[in-house]
Order: C-alpha cells, then structure tokens, then sequence
C-alpha cells in the first residue's frame, strides 16, 4: 500500500511549509531532511525497497533564493539565519512528527538527510545534535561548510555519495570522509556513475536507509557488530592499501547493500584463508553466498583473472559457484573500502582434505578430464608439448636447497620442527639426481591452462560426488600432468594407506572418459610427474625462514605428509609406472 504526503504550514519565517511522508505501516524509522519539495516525494520509492523498513520522512521545505538558502543551510554564510533555521528544524518539525503522527523514535532510528546544499545541512545538524540523529546521510555535499576542527568524540554514524561526473562535490565529500575518518566516527563513502542531479541522489536514498535503519542490521547487532572504519574510494586511485582493521561482520554487511545491493540477515566469520577473508552470508530470501575480502588491493588484476577463469570453467560445464556481480556490473567490488567478490555458498559440501576414496576416485576424475578439456580452449595459451624437464630447473632448485641447509645450519638453536625441516631439506637435496633422472625418461607432456592451485582444500565433495571446484589461480600454462597430481597423489589420500594404487587408475580413467583427446603419456606420467615435483619442492619446509607467521600446527602437519608422500611415491614410481602404462 502506498503511503501519504502531509504539507502544513508553520510560523517559521513568515510561514513555511513542511512535508511528510507516512508510511502506510506504522514508522520505524524517520528521517528529517532540507530541500522538502523535492525529497518528500521520494517517500514511496523509498519504501519500496525491500531491505528498508516502514521509514517515515519530514523535510522542511527550502527557499527559492539560492543564497537565503545557504544561509540558512550552512552556518559559514550568516551564523543569525543559520541558527534560526537550525532551531525551526531541530525542534518545531520533531513536535510536529510527535503531536501529529505520534512519531517520536530513539536516535538509532533517526536519520538528518540533504544533498547539495541541504547535504551540509545534514552535516551541520547531525554533528551538532548526535544525540538526536543517529545517522547522516549527505549527497554530493556543497563547499559551504567545511569540517570543524573540533569535533565531539560522539559521532553520528554517516553515509557520504558522490559522482563521478561532479568532481568539486566528490572532492567536498571525500574530504568529509577523511575528517570524519580521523575523528573516529563510523563512515561510509562511495562513488557512483553519475553527475549532481535528482534520479542520482534518489537512487541511493534506500541504500542510505538500509545501511542504517535495515533489518539485516537489526539481526546483526545483536551478535556484537563493531562500527565500520572505512576509507573513501577515491583512494582506489594510484594508492593501494589493505582494508581497514579489524574488518568485521558490520563492515562486510554494509558493503553488500551499498555494492551489491543484498539484504544480509546473517554473516558468519569463515577461518579458512590466507590471501582473504571469508564470510558466510544468508540473505533475507535464504539464499546463501561466500563473501571474500582481499587483504591487499595490489593483487586485484591478478585476482580478476582468477575469477575469469572460474567463470570460464563455469560456462564450459564444469562445478565451479558462481560470481555474484556487483551493482555496476563488476565481478569484484573494488570501489568502497573492502575490495571483495561474492560467490554462490557451495552448502552442505566438505573439502577433499580426509583424501580419496572409493567412488570419490571417478568422479574426481571426470571432472578434471572436463575441467582440462575446457581450459584447453581458453584464449590465454594454446594446449602444447614440452620436455618433462620444463617442470623443475635443476640448477636453481639445487640452490634453493642449498641455501635452506646454509641459513638453517648458520642458527645457534633450532625449534623441533625446523631441525626436522633441515634434515628433511638435506635427505631431499641428496635426492635430487633422482629427479632429474625421472624427469630426463618422460616423453614430452602437455601444458595448458589449468585450474593452478587443484589441492584438496580447493576440490568441494559432497558425498562421493563433486560438489565444486574453488580458488582457481589467474590462467597460466603448466603441465597437464601435474595438476593431475596435485590432486591424485596429494599427501592427505596417499598416507591413508595403499588404497590411491588401486584408485588413481579409475580417476585417470575417469578423466581419459570425459576427455578422449587427453594424451595417454600425461596421464602416464602422473606419479612421475607428482613424485619429482614434490621432491624439488622447498615448501613449507622454508617457511620458518621465509614466512614464520605461517608455521601453525596444521602447516607443520602437512609438512610432514608431504615429506613422508614423496618417499613413499619414490619408492613405488617404477611399479606404478607400469600398471598405468
């Protein structure tokens, strides 16, 4: 049901009109804004919104003369007209909302709008009365007024737009934002497509009221959101930085109404992750989807291509989520403070990290031969053949080696675990011959594009059936032989037991089902392929040197499984050569 406009006149000034709208619903929130002939008739759009509550809005309408106008919307112009204004606004249009609506909410529920000049309108009141306005939304704010150097620790929390094509008010806004910022207050800050004009402002009016007032809000509180620190967008531009910390779930909700226009009910902190940060979204619908938040806007090219590529896999059949585009149509949000993609939340699903089993083998299989056979079409590089010897250069993994023995040997003391690591990297660096003799045997294998990071962690199971591929790396030509590897003969299903002899043929054959142009001598060279691979590896056991912070007890456990997989695959390599050939 749509809602009704109410105009009364009052004393102010000679007699100056006020228009609200009132929700059909009885109101939860209100807003009180300048500029009333025009944003009272915004009431029904706003409402219409789905994530916005029953909002009701009171807007004092503005002067014709411009100037009278900015005196009474900016207190820089003329402090007299400011204050009157200030005094009409603040206290006549509240007793009004309460004696004639009987509207009177807590300042959480209140909002000061206004854009252009009535934008610093709405900064002007709501810093002055946050114990009135719980929330600023100002659009494409004049340069009247100006941030005040003092302002109070108790900031309302505030919603700050601008367009591209109006650089003086985006420059006003950012500005704002960066003062704000500073002063600890709780801001956001975005740019859109677009110049100084009505349907813009309009347009983000609901985003501004479900940011502040929506329901997704309401049930997030309770879980002991913090408030959002965020830093213009504008930053994009030549200065990369992290998000600001902590990024929390309060953060993480109030990008996806402002970039992708969702209503999250529910959002859940992921563990998993190194480069990212992941969240578990429910949306008010139930839909269910995986927000990850990169740490570091350097890589958003690089993590552009990976998306692509998923993409890529995607539309060629094979089980990879789908990306949810932003509002401007963009697979990663990189506008507003937390760069981020949002991907369709693979349910009900566990990693391959318990290893391969029984009918896991197939279909494992069949959708690596699907996914290699996709990827052998993706324009980046055309499927060839090189000399097995491309996988490893022996003259630099022997100095890597060597320089892990030096540095490890050059301490006094040594954790348990890096006295392991070294004498890992010593019995491994005495294996190294060996290497480039397997490597020197193979025929001259495939490289195309892969997925690049097909471990287990990435490789979605449901049941025994494949439930989704994740993570995929930017497209880069490796061997084909070797991804197939990294999933077939990865450390976590080969010390289960003896059980990967017997089932890494049926993934091979699998895989050889779902593409028939596969060449048999990469699928024969899987174990090979896997054993020298692993074996001229220096991970993890460099981390300690090279990244201490990432030696947790879950590293150190695959550091060993990984060891003791690449003896073992040593050790069986000629048998099992000859029952896959």
């Amino acid at each position: 049901m749509l809602g009704e406009l109410v105009t009364e006149t009052f004393a102010y000034d000679g007699g100056r009109q006020v228009t609200a709208y009132v929700p059909s619903e009885t109101p939860q929130a209100v807003v009180y804004a300048g500029d009333g002939q025009l944003i009272s008739q915004w009431g029904a759009f706003l409402n219409e919104a789905a994530e916005v509550p029953p909002t009701m809005i009171v807007a004092a309408h503005r002067l014709d003369d411009e100037m009278e106008r900015l005196s009474e919307y900016s207190p820089g112009f003329d402090a007299g007209r400011f204050a009157a204004h200030e005094k009409f606004f603040v206290e006549d249009l509240r007793d009004w909302a309460k004696s004639r609506f009987d509207v009177a909410l807590p300042a959480e529920r209140t909002a000061v709008f206004g854009v252009s000049a009535s934008g610093e309108l709405a900064l002007a009141i709501g810093l002055r009365h946050p114990d009135i306005y719980g929330a600023i939304f100002s659009a494409s704010p004049g340069g009247g007024y100006q941030p005040p150097g003092d302002m109070q620790t108790s900031l309302p929390r505030t919603y700050l737009v601008a367009g591209t094509e109006e650089p003086f008010f985006q420059e006003n806004a950012a500005r704002w934002a960066d003062e704000l910022r500073d002063a600890q207050a709780d801001v956001v800050m975005t740019e859109r497509a677009g110049g100084h004009g009505d349907a813009f402002w309009r347009d983000e009016f609901p985003l501004m009221a479900a940011w502040a007032f929506g329901q997704p809000y309401a049930l997030l509180r309770p879980r002991g959101m913090q408030a959002a620190r965020a830093r213009p967008p504008r930053e994009r531009v030549g200065l990369m930085r992290e998000p600001s910390k902590p990024t929390d779930e309060r953060m993480v909700a109030d990008a996806l109404v402002i970039a992708y226009g969702m209503h999250p009910a529910e959002i859940t902190r992921i563990a998993a992750g190194t480069a990212t940060l992941n969240f578990h979204v429910t949306d008010h619908d139930g839909d269910q989807w995986f927000a990850k938040v990169y740490r570091d806007r350097t890589v958003l090219q690089h993590e552009l291509d990976a998306v692509e590529l998923a993409e890529f896999a995607r539309a060629g059949g094979v089980p990879v989520p789908g990306v949810r585009r932003t509002r401007a149509g963009n697979l990663i949000e990189d506008a507003g403070p937390l760069p981020m993609s949002v991907w369709e939340y693979v349910a009900d699903a566990e990693t391959a990290d318990g290893g391969l089993t029984g009918d896991r083998w197939p279909a494992v299989g069949a959708v690596l031969g699907r996914l290699h056979r996709r990827l052998a079409d993706h324009p980046a590089a055309a499927p060839r053949t090189r000399p097995a010897t491309g996988l490893k250069d022996a003259e630099r993994t022997r100095a890597r080696f060597d320089w892990l023995i030096a540095e490890y040997s050059r301490r006094e003391t040594l954790s348990p675990f890096e006295a392991w690591a070294l004498d890992a990297a010593k019995q491994r660096r005495g294996l190294l011959h060996k290497v480039d003799a397997i490597l020197a045997r193979l025929p001259k294998l495939t490289e195309q594009v892969v997925h690049g990071d097909l471990a287990s962690p990435n490789l979605m199971l449901r049941g025994d059936a494949v439930a989704a591929l994740i993570d995929f790396m930017p497209p880069t030509p490796r061997y084909v032989s070797w991804e197939i590897a990294r999933i077939g003969c990865d450390p976590r299903t080969i010390l289960l037991g003896d059980e990967w002899i017997t089932g890494l043929p049926h993934l091979l054959a699998a895989y050889q089902d779902e593409h028939p142009t596969a060449h048999l001598d990469d699928l024969t060279s899987t174990i090979a392929v896997g054993c020298a691979y692993t074996l001229a590896s220096t991970y993890p056991l460099a981390e300690p040197l090279n990244n201490p912070t990432a030696v947790t007890p879950s590293l150190k456990t695959y550091a060993h499984s990984r060891h003791q997989s690449a003896l073992t695959l040593l050790s069986h390599l000629n048998l099992l050569h000859d029952e896959l050939g």
